[in-house]
């Protein structure tokens, strides 16, 4: 099923080119997290987030799209690599995923991963059917 995007979605999505994708790193000693559990970290809050397996048509609909790899989707790339001591997270989002605020969300779900927490579930498609479903 589409859906409409959401008012700050709509805004992007009209200056597409104009927006760029925002890009973070992060470093870990190799003592403290590893690549493969850092991958596996990463990829269990992408998967938590429904919104980073979000296609957008033509029209600025979006649907729900199985991602083959979960790092790596139409609008982010999540890189992990050794660098000498350390383990480096790049993460490219593009702002149609969302704003800064967004960034918090990410972070405090990637320190709950690597502590071993449960994440919060998340309620964007839930959102997005009863934001679809207003006059």
């Amino acid at each position: 099923m589409k859906y409409p995007l959401l008012p700050y979605s709509q805004l992007v999505f009209k200056q597409m080119e104009a927006y760029t994708y925002a890009p973070s790193l992060f470093r870990f000693s190799k003592c403290d997290l590893d690549v493969e559990r850092a991958r596996q970290l990463c990829q269990k809050v992408i998967l938590n987030h429904p919104i980073f397996q979000m296609e957008v048509d033509a029209n600025g609909m979006q649907e729900y799209k199985e991602l083959p790899d979960p790092l790596v989707g139409p609008y982010h790339t999540i890189q992990i690599w050794e660098e000498g001591d350390n383990v480096i997270i790049s993460v490219a989002l593009h702002r149609i995923l969302g704003d800064s605020f967004s960034w918090l969300i990410l972070a405090e779900d990637m320190l709950r991963a690597y502590q071993g927490l449960p994440l919060e579930p998340d309620h964007y498609w839930d959102y997005l059917r009863r934001y679809a479903a207003l006059p």
